[in-house]
């Protein structure tokens, strides 16, 4: 995932010129790194603790 962010970040001149300024790859790189601590999260609640 953090190459993948890495990867957003590098192109983010070239999207955010298509799009007039609307989509910077830099917030999209956020998004995607934060994606691996949203995996956490979700597991965890699903979690069932069985004492």
């Amino acid at each position: 995932m953090s190459l993948l962010a890495l990867l957003f970040d590098f192109s983010d001149r070239p999207v955010f010129a298509l799009t007039g300024g609307g989509v910077s790859d830099h917030t999209r790189k956020h998004v995607v790194a934060a994606l691996p601590a949203l995996w956490v999260v979700q597991n965890l609640r699903r979690r069932r603790l069985f004492l």
